[in-house]
């Protein structure tokens, strides 16, 4: 680390300072850029008095105030210095990283190979992460901390220990945990998990069929008659074999594929072993996996009780109806008004009859 100082900061404090990497979007006055100039000057003097007496960290504050001003190639390898003797890799890395990144054509061989070498050794005490998404401009958070959108240009040092990544964009999001080991390097590429809103309970209406005019040369059955609940009860009978049909086909249907789910998640725990996704464990797309088909086969499990509560109602509302005792004695057919109302969701499912006899 004393060869790269020697090779960087006295020539930089007795050279002058690197233009900024990016310019101002517009021209700022003269004076103000002159002024600038001076401060920044006086800064990364004192800076260099700082380091060689070892006061690192009053070195490092005063650069931190010249990164404020002027973020260059220069700058940036000062500061790692700076931190790399307060063991602060990390940091170091990261600005070893920008030094790399926008290195100056002009500046020697000799420097470049010594900011290399700094830069390896800082990566030798934390972790790095080279992090991607399929899709850009997706959002990227370690440890609940934003870091930028993907593409990364360069990339991510964290400290060792457990860290989450986290992906988000729009309404998709992913996370993920890693273990990070002093000089470790690992590749972060997660799918984004599209969460789509729970469905709305449904409600069907069933709008009775008008009643003919009575016939009054027609013989008209008694009521309560065999014959009079026959003629009531075609309609709503149709409807509810209809229902029940539709309910008993949820039923198998949903429960099959909860039990494909169940297999397939049966076959994944198999491949990971007993401790293949616990916290700290390496990497394993197959965890990914095995949550979905967990999570599908409890959605399915819930369908096909729905699709059997469903059926069973139906089942019910044609004996009901059939004897349920109607009102007059002349016989006339009353009106009718019946409704059959379904709520299907994730967390509720049910069938609601109702109607006046």
């Amino acid at each position: 680390m004393r060869r790269l100082f020697v090779y960087l900061l006295p020539l930089l404090a007795l050279g002058g300072l690197s233009q900024p990497v990016k310019a101002a979007d517009s021209p700022r006055p003269a004076q103000n850029s002159d002024d600038a100039n001076i401060r920044v000057r006086a800064l990364f003097r004192q800076a260099y008095t700082a380091y060689n007496a070892h006061n690192y960290e009053e070195s490092r504050q005063l650069l931190m105030q010249v990164w404020a001003i002027r973020q260059t190639y220069d700058v940036a390898s000062a500061l790692a210095q700076s931190e790399m003797k307060l063991q602060q890799y990390r940091d170091a890395a990261t600005h070893l990283q920008f030094c790399l990144d926008n290195f100056a054509p002009s500046a020697s061989d000799v420097t470049f190979e010594a900011i290399k070498q700094a830069h390896a050794d800082a990566k030798s005490h934390i972790g790095t992460l080279h992090i991607t998404a399929s899709r850009d401009g997706t959002a990227v958070l370690i440890d609940g901390q934003s870091i930028g959108d993907t593409p990364l240009k360069s990339p991510v040092y964290v400290e060792p220990g457990q860290h989450e990544v986290e992906f988000k964009l729009g309404g998709d999001s992913a996370k993920h945990s890693i273990m990070m080991m002093a000089g470790s390097d690992s590749n972060v590429d997660i799918p984004l998990e599209h969460k789509a809103p729970p469905p709305e309970p449904r409600a069907v209406a069933i709008t009775p069929m008008p009643m003919p005019p009575p016939n009054p040369n027609a013989a008209q059955p008694s009521a309560g008659t065999t014959r009079d609940r026959l003629n009531r009860a075609v309609i709503p009978g149709a409807i509810a074999g209809a229902t029940f049909a539709i309910g008993v086909g949820m039923a198998i249907g949903f429960r099959v594929a909860a039990n494909s789910n169940d297999d397939q998640a049966d076959e994944l725990r198999k491949k990971v072993g007993p401790n293949g996704c616990a916290p700290g464990a390496p990497p394993n797309p197959d965890c990914a996996a095995l949550m979905d088909k967990a999570k599908s086969k409890d959605s399915d499990r819930n369908w096909s009780t729905a699709g059997i509560v469903l059926a069973g109602m139906a089942l019910v509302s044609v004996p009901i109806y059939w004897y349920w005792p109607r009102q007059g004695a002349s016989g006339a057919a009353a009106s009718t008004n019946l409704r059959l109302k379904g709520n299907v969701g994730s967390n509720y499912s049910g069938v609601a009859l109702s109607g006046d006899f």
